[in-house]
């Protein structure tokens, strides 16, 4: 797969916009606006956000609050709660309720 290249038209958008000077992981998050920015959980110390111009559906990232140069500069109770399985940790793949994906809201839809 390294050796293939990927075809997402859609992220032309972002590619030949204009870029922000600031961090979108830093910023989106203050705003406040979680359904504007695609803030789909917060934890106490990450968040997930979904890829604006993703090249498979349903790409996320988790995100620390704290802004830190390298992933070993996180407090350990930061790097616990980001690392931690997904399973486990974030409502939309909770095993324990075997809820479906379909059926699953973002915080801000509740």
């Amino acid at each position: 797969m390294a050796d293939h290249r990927i075809w997402a038209p859609w992220s032309l958008e972002y590619i030949k916009g204009h870029k922000s000077e600031e961090c979108i992981l830093c910023s989106l998050p203050a705003e406040g606006d979680d359904q504007a920015n695609l803030i789909v959980h917060r934890g106490d110390r990450c968040f997930v956000i979904l890829n604006a111009f993703p090249y498979t559906n349903g790409h996320v990232m988790v995100a620390p609050y704290e802004h830190t140069a390298r992933l070993d500069e996180l407090d350990s109770a930061a790097a616990a709660e980001m690392m931690h399985p997904p399973s486990a940790r974030y409502a939309p793949w909770s095993a324990p309720t075997a809820r479906r994906a379909t059926t699953w809201a973002p915080t801000w839809a509740r």
